[in-house]
């Protein structure tokens, strides 16, 4: 699996201490602790619940320059600070500003020695956005997303997570993702209302049974999608906010 770049305006960021992950290098990982005597299914059980791999790949990132330039973003950040109960597969990181020529290629060498150092108890600094900033990541998925293609249901199940968690929608930062994916073009800056409306356009679209199914196994209890309907969703989506 490849990290995610973006780049966009306006985002807000918090200073945290975490440990570091690279999802690509699962395989790197796994061959360094079967050769330290764990079992194969012991690993395969320690991998699945923690990934330890993204936090390696983000020790790694920290050694560099790479959170002067960017932040982590996505649903990974989600789980890690904000306690997010789901599993998640990638890395998404947000450039602090707008830069073409930049590259992921210069950070690799430092993913690459970390994982080959197994440094699995290093502490270390990281810049992650904040929950609204994250939020409006998250919805710019959920209503950008082809759905007719393929029906992501971990965007619904974190929108209900944050409403719940009672944390606002950075409308602004919102504006600034839809502009960049080409889904809002209007010369007014998104509102509230255009907010909701569009919000209720997708609920209108998703099928519930594929969205379920594409969720269930990032989750620890199944059970928690079987409330999951068309009505369900427009009743937590009336209680979101914006900022």
């Amino acid at each position: 699996m490849t990290p995610t770049l973006w780049a966009a305006p306006q985002i807000v960021c918090t200073g945290a201490i975490v440990y570091f992950f690279c999802v690509g290098a699962a395989l790197l990982c796994s061959l360094a602790l079967v050769y330290r005597n764990t079992t194969l299914h012991t690993l395969i059980r320690f991998l699945e619940k923690e990934k330890p791999c993204q936090y390696i790949a983000l020790l790694g990132l920290s050694r560099s320059d790479f959170f002067y330039k960017s932040a982590f973003y996505g649903g990974t950040a989600l789980r890690m600070f904000y306690n997010l109960d789901r599993f998640s597969d990638d890395l998404d990181f947000s450039l602090l500003n707008p830069d073409r020529k930049f590259s992921l290629d210069p950070y690799i060498s430092f993913v690459q020695n970390e994982l080959d150092s197994y440094g699995f108890h290093t502490e270390v600094s990281v810049r992650v956005c904040d929950g609204p900033t994250l939020f409006a990541g998250k919805l710019s998925a959920l209503l950008t997303r082809g759905w007719h293609q393929r029906v992501k249901g971990r965007d619904w199940f974190d929108m209900v997570f944050l409403i719940n968690r009672n944390i606002p929608v950075s409308l602004s930062h919102l504006d600034s993702r839809l502009r960049q994916a080409g889904f809002y073009t209007k010369v007014s800056h998104l509102s509230e209302t255009e907010l909701r409306e569009l919000l209720e356009k997708r609920i209108q679209d998703v099928d519930i049974e594929l969205a379920k199914k594409d969720v269930i196994r990032f989750i620890r209890n199944p059970k928690d999608v079987d409330v999951w309907s068309k009505d369900y969703f427009r009743y937590v989506a009336g209680k979101l906010r914006v900022q």
